[in-house]
């Protein structure tokens, strides 16, 4: 059985696995969303080449969870959100499934490939 703990987990096999920073951290309706799960599900899809998950203020739950994607070339954006979100709701609990999917054409990176989360396009908050 995993142990849970703030920023990461203990499998049965006593495995640490560091699960994500704790600045990165969402907390919606009093839970705690680590991004980098959801982003560890989304690189694996066949149709992502690259993808963030950032926090968005909301009146009522605190912040919910935003994508932002990079599809691959030849990938058309056109129904992708659903497909996306289908997915995910096969994988990870639904109150960790984005809210909404932001398609851009690259995610900002320093030279050395760092994700900037900060660089990506301010958005409102979201009420009710």
């Amino acid at each position: 059985m995993a142990t849970t703990g703030d920023m990461g987990y203990i499998d049965e096999d006593r495995y640490l696995y560091l699960v994500d920073r704790s600045s990165s951290l969402i907390i919606t309706g009093g839970v705690n969303i680590y991004p980098q799960e959801i982003e560890n599900e989304l690189a694996v899809h066949e149709d992502i080449a690259d993808v963030a998950i950032v926090g968005r203020a909301h009146d009522d739950l605190g912040k919910i969870p935003v994508a932002f994607v990079m599809l691959s070339d030849g990938v058309s954006e056109e129904g992708m959100a659903e497909q996306l979100t289908q997915w995910l709701g096969e994988r990870i609990a639904k109150f960790k499934i984005p809210r909404e999917f932001h398609f851009i054409d690259e995610l900002p990176r320093t030279p050395t490939g760092k994700l900037v989360k900060r660089h990506l396009p301010d958005l409102e908050p979201v009420t009710g």
